[in-house]
């Protein structure tokens, strides 16, 4: 292969769990990060717990300048 290839590691993420050859057995908190607000990121995460405060909900958020979000997003990228 080239040495300028950057391989697409969530579609061979995707690949592998298809073919059988990776298999989750628990997944203990699940995160999305939103970077699509102008001058805003945000966290969702999952809180299971009693009363009314409980499900998907905002666990971070940052004002962030555009110019700045570059590294942030860098960071999460596998």
């Amino acid at each position: 292969a080239s040495h300028s290839f950057q391989p697409d590691y969530l579609s061979l993420f995707f690949y592998e769990v298809k073919l059988g050859r990776m298999k989750f057995k628990s997944v203990d908190t699940m995160k999305f990060h939103v970077f699509q607000m102008p001058n805003w990121y945000f966290e969702i995460s999952y809180f299971n717990r009693k009363g009314n405060n409980t499900g998907w909900l905002i666990s971070n958020l940052m004002y962030v300048k555009e110019n700045e979000k570059g590294p942030l997003i860098k960071f999460y990228e596998p």
